[in-house]
């Protein structure tokens, strides 16, 4: 396999950054990944697990070291290390985050960036209700979709480069802007999750635990999976792209009131068209 990158700097060792190491270092596609987290546990569980070669808990050291860095960590942390790598990366560094929100994070690295540094942002859409070093698998991202958001500072032939390692990954690759990615996502992504968490909570306030566990089939295990996602990952989701999620809620709550209204009435012929014509498309789906 072609060898992209010489040094890579992986901010963030869990069930993207993890996958990512792991298979740019048995693909041969980066020379040396040094991994970077506060927490040394996590460093040393990448390093065992073959996630990484080094880890460092020195963020400065690992970026200085490195000509590609992804910032993998939670959104909010990631926003504040672009400010680091700004200071501290070496010039003609390429950076790219995989966060789940795009416009912040463009925006800010085409604010705060200088010349010499080309950033473009990235979603895998592999995600999962897992995390930490221990989630991350080879084949993470093989046959899913990647978003890319180049931002203004990324050229043609870095774009051409990202889009070559995400193929090597198996990954489908499509490019959108930073604003269209946040407002798409709110609604296939952000909104599911809102609705998984939102319910499980709503259950537990009318069922027991001890009935619950003895009662839910696998419509409600499925329904609800994601409600056990990672809270610190899905805060700063939430945080970062607001207007779109509540835009999306609201059209979500307008929806709900349908069918209750549906529910109410007695001529249940209104109800069974509406369930119909909802299954109808998502078989078709």
């Amino acid at each position: 396999m072609q060898q992209l990158f010489k040094n890579v700097a992986l901010l963030g060792c869990g069930l993207i950054g993890g996958s990512l190491g792991l298979e740019m270092k048995k693909r041969g596609i980066a020379k040396r990944i040094i991994g970077y987290s506060r927490s040394q546990a996590n460093l040393n569980l990448a390093k065992k697990r073959g996630l990484i070669h080094e880890g460092s808990n020195n963020l400065k050291q690992v970026i200085s070291k490195a000509d590609f860095i992804i910032l993998a960590s939670p959104l909010l942390a990631s926003l504040d290390q672009l400010q680091m790598i700004a200071h501290f990366a070496k010039p003609n560094t390429l950076v790219m985050d995989v966060g789940s929100t795009k416009f912040q994070m463009v925006r800010k690295a085409e604010k705060i960036f200088p010349q010499t540094l080309s950033f473009i942002g990235a979603h895998p859409m592999a995600g999962s209700e897992k995390s930490g070093p221990l989630s991350a698998y080879l084949g993470l991202f093989k046959g899913k979709p990647c978003i890319l958001t180049p931002g203004s500072s990324c050229s043609k032939l870095d774009l051409i480069k990202i889009k070559k390692l995400w193929n090597m990954l198996g990954s489908n690759v499509v490019i959108f802007s930073s604003l269209k990615h946040d407002q798409l996502l709110s609604t296939v992504s952000h909104l599911p999750q809102v609705i998984s968490s939102v319910l499980f909570a709503t259950v537990t306030k009318l069922v027991s635990m001890q009935d619950l566990e003895k009662l839910s089939g696998n419509g409600f295990k499925d329904t609800t999976r994601i409600a056990a996602s990672d809270s610190l990952m899905w805060r700063d989701i939430f945080v970062t792209n607001r207007n779109f999620v509540l835009k999306s809620i609201h059209v979500f709550e307008k929806e709900l009131k349908k069918i209750q209204k549906l529910i109410r009435q007695k001529n249940a012929a209104p109800l069974y068209r509406y369930l119909s014509q909802v299954s109808s498309m998502r078989r078709g789906f």
